[in-house]
């Protein structure tokens, strides 16, 4: 009997171990799979990234060709309803709208968003390099934005960058999801930031041509009075 017994309890932790090994392997299948997926996203998006910085060596003397190109980018690529570009004022209190991709493929621009009426936000983005709000009505930093915005156009995530040159924040380019709540993932958001790093380059190289084109038209302006 007890080696009866003895033999019951082996087979029992055989078991035991076999079903933990089954576990333990298909647990691993599933991690690789992910893993695999998320690198295939990661390459997807980075080529994104890779094609708008040939975009702006192309064509950086058109701002505004570059920021539609921008925002149709990330609506595909995440994809989103909606993407925009907003630049800030010399005085850092206002957001003006660049340009926006749209539901149908549509293009705005010219919407302004004050400091003084969405504090938090703008608190959140001069602090924060991303805003990853999964849940844009309730998250805090965007909540100010849902009975004007978010819930008239469906709006349920905002995923935002700041777009800064060192220290300062010139802008924010930010992706906005419709329908079911949704996640944004490390890899979508390492593409935005890197999206507002391209535009920071685009925009500062805009305001050195345009400062040197008024020098210019000083020289000129001089050389005429002399």
């Amino acid at each position: 009997a007890a080696v009866s017994s003895a033999y019951e309890e082996a087979d029992q932790h055989r078991e035991l171990l076999e079903r933990s090994i089954t576990l333990t392997s298909d647990e691993l299948g599933t991690h690789n799979r992910e893993l695999r997926g998320r690198q295939a996203r990661l390459r997807q998006l980075n080529a994104v990234v890779l094609d708008q910085a040939r975009a702006i060596a192309d064509a950086w003397t058109d701002l505004d060709a570059l920021f539609r190109s921008m925002t149709a980018a990330v609506c595909g690529a995440m994809p989103v309803a909606r993407a925009g570009i907003w630049l800030l004022d010399g005085h850092g209190q206002v957001l003006r709208l660049a340009d926006a991709q749209g539901e149908g493929g549509a293009h705005s621009s010219g919407l302004e968003l004050a400091a003084r009426d969405y504090p938090r936000y703008f608190a959140a983005m001069a602090e924060q390099r991303i805003v990853a709000a999964h849940d844009a009505i309730g998250d805090p930093r965007t909540a100010e934005f849902a009975d004007g915005y978010l819930r008239p156009l469906g709006i349920t995530g905002m995923l935002d960058a700041g777009i800064r040159h060192g220290s300062t924040l010139l802008g924010v380019v930010g992706a906005e999801h419709v329908g079911p709540g949704r996640v944004w993932t490390e890899e979508e958001q390492a593409f935005v930031a890197s999206i507002a790093d391209l535009i920071s380059l685009a925009v500062e190289s805009d305001r050195r041509r345009q400062a040197e084109r008024e020098v210019d038209r000083q020289r000129t302006f001089l050389r005429a009075q002399a």
